[in-house]
């Protein structure tokens, strides 16, 4: 089931993400034979969805490389 924005179901948006992971928009869109507004809908819902996904990370200890420390 998809979200209710979308006219497409969760499995072919998977699908369509999968492709764009090795594809550009054109050629997604050239075989999918979707708009470019179209993809970006999809990419726009994934990347809700794996926001909201993410957890909060608090590190209990952070690292610092005085190589990369530079004085202004």
């Amino acid at each position: 089931m998809a979200e209710s924005s979308s006219g497409f179901t969760a499995m072919f948006e998977a699908l369509v993400v999968d492709w764009l992971k090795e594809a550009s928009i054109s050629a997604v869109s050239r075989l999918m034979r979707l708009s470019w507004n179209a993809i970006d809908g999809i990419m726009q819902r994934a990347v809700k969805r794996g926001l909201a996904r993410r957890t909060e990370i608090s590190p209990r200890r952070i690292g610092v490389d005085e190589t990369v420390f530079k004085t202004s």
